[in-house]
Parts: C-alpha cells; sequence; structure tokens
C-alpha cells in the first residue's frame, strides 16, 4: 500500500539557525519529500539564495538546470561540478515585506539506491509584496547529486543570514504501491 509519512519536522526557534537539517534518515522509504517556509535575517537582501547539500558532501558532485524569474524575464541556467544544489528552497529577507516566508519543496528520488545518482526535483516561491509583479521569486529545478551513496542526511542552508524563528521544515517518506 503506498503511503507519505511524516519522517521529522524541524521548526527554528528564538535564537535563529543557518541551516535546518534531516539526520539518520531511514532507508525505509521509496523517495523522500521536503516542504519548507523560510524567513532570513538578512538586511541587505529581499530574498536568499539557499542550498542543499546531502551527507554533508560539499565536493563539487551536483549538478542542475533552473528556471527561474525575478519578475523581469524568465532566466535558465545549467551548472555542474557544483558544491550543493540551488533554487529549490529560498528565503525572503528582512528587505523583503515584514512576515513573508518563502515556500519551497524537493523530491528526492531513489534515495536509498546504491546503484545510480540520486535525482531531485522541485522549487521555490517568494513574494516581496501583494501588489508589486515585479519583485518575487519563483523556480524550478531539477538535478542530481552525483554519488551512490544511499542519502542519510539532508540539509538546507541559508544563503544570507541566518533563518528566523518559525522558519520551518518537514521531511517525508513515500513508499510505493504494492
Amino acid at each position: 500500500m503506498a503511503g507519505m509519512e511524516v519522517i521529522d519536522h524541524q521548526t527554528v526557534g528564538s535564537g535563529g539557525a543557518s541551516s535546518i537539517s534531516f539526520t539518520s534518515i531511514p532507508d525505509t522509504y521509496r523517495h523522500l519529500y521536503v516542504v519548507g517556509s523560510f524567513r532570513s535575517d538578512a538586511s541587505s537582501a529581499r530574498f536568499s539564495g539557499d542550498s542543499v547539500t546531502f551527507n554533508d558532501d560539499t565536493g563539487s558532485n551536483y549538478s542542475y538546470s533552473a528556471l527561474f524569474t525575478t519578475g523581469n524575464a524568465p532566466v535558465a541556467t545549467e551548472e555542474t561540478g557544483r558544491a550543493n544544489l540551488n533554487y529549490l528552497f529560498t528565503a525572503n529577507a528582512s528587505g523583503s515585506v515584514a512576515n513573508a516566508f518563502a515556500a519551497g519543496s524537493m523530491w528526492v528520488l531513489d534515495y536509498a539506491a546504491t546503484d545510480k545518482f540520486t535525482g531531485v526535483i522541485g522549487g521555490a516561491s517568494a513574494v516581496n509584496d501583494n501588489l508589486d509583479t515585479s519583485d518575487y521569486f519563483e523556480g524550478l529545478i531539477s538535478g542530481h547529486w552525483k554519488s551512490t551513496a544511499a542519502v542519510n542526511k539532508i540539509t538546507i542552508a541559508s544563503g544570507s543570514g541566518n533563518y528566523v524563528q518559525y522558519s520551518e521544515a518537514t521531511l517525508y517518506g513515500l513508499n510505493s504501491a504494492s
């Protein structure tokens, strides 16, 4: 029977945090899904460029293709040999409208497989205010972690400043239909 279960949930407390990590991820699911809501205390920005790493690997083992916009025109980019994955998550920063938290999500496909690279797909959305259609971030990404190790840790790190209180992320495990 197919099903999705919460594996872990992290909420940033009053002291803030530079990252959110899910550790000791069991290998009992087929895929992982992460969803989060983030705000940063970065003072000189409206949005932060957050990053994702697996198993503390910061080598040149990540590649992705992304389509995103910040309100002016769509931008497409492809990068290989990176130390992390970008554009899956972002955070509204202190230069954006008060109390706005960005939303993001990521599928981690076949995360426990040790015979192929780990694939990801997801995206993020952040708005600056209710009416300004030229000041927002929308992104879609697909990519790979070029490792055959099973994913047992996921870290989402703020690209600028620290995550503020009430930023949060939830990790789900998904099983296939039997």
